[in-house]
């Protein structure tokens, strides 16, 4: 516990002096929109610093904001890039997406604490059931309808939740979105997807 609050009174701090001393400073910057008042800058690190992926932290009801990539490669040169390839990744994932009908909330997933989920898609709703591997943090849905989601890795931060799926399982969900195959965003992901061979693609959504 001491522990936790020495961490977060740190990063506190470190929040503080960095945007100008005081927070009056950020909160002036808000009234005029220019900024983020103190008190949700704060509540987002003590948020981050407490945030854990598990059974209970994953329930709710989530929608999507933007693609998420996790890049990982025994390449030296690769991995110096990774950065740079994140974000032309996830560039080329938001317009693949727009093209097959996935825009900011267009798509929305529940969990339920009974492992009963539910989601929605361009309009078009599925039920199912999940289990959930604390030892990996792999969520496996099982669902019959429109559209069967591939088995994904979950990442709760604050409110957010990161779904990312083996990319080869992603695009292929996405071609079935879409109801064709065949694009040329698609293929330049394929190929970029070779080069880091532990590469992952998915979602980021906020919770509802």
């Amino acid at each position: 516990m001491k522990k936790y609050l020495f961490v977060t009174s740190m990063l506190i701090a470190a929040v503080i002096c960095g945007c100008g001393g005081t927070t009056n400073t950020i909160q002036n910057q808000t009234s005029n929109g220019n900024g983020t008042s103190a008190t949700d800058i704060i509540g987002g690190i003590i948020g981050a610093v407490t945030s854990k992926t598990n059974e209970n932290t994953i329930l709710g009801i989530w929608v999507y904001e933007e693609p998420a990539v996790q890049l990982e490669s025994k390449n030296v040169l690769a991995s110096v890039a990774s950065g740079v390839a994140n974000n032309q990744i996830e560039s080329k994932l938001e317009a693949y997406y727009k093209t097959v009908g996935i825009t900011k909330g267009s798509f929305t997933i529940t969990f339920n604490s009974d492992n009963t989920c539910s989601y929605t898609i361009k309009g078009k709703e599925t039920q199912g059931t999940y289990e959930f591997d604390s030892s990996t943090n792999k969520i496996s849905i099982k669902s019959s309808g429109f559209l069967s989601l591939p088995s994904a890795y979950a990442k709760v931060s604050g409110k957010s939740l990161e779904l990312t799926y083996e990319t080869t399982s992603l695009l292929n969900m996405a071609q079935t979105v879409a109801g064709a195959s065949g694009n040329a965003t698609l293929s330049a992901i394929s190929t970029l997807s070779k080069t880091y061979s532990g590469m992952k693609t998915g979602f980021n959504f906020k919770k509802k």
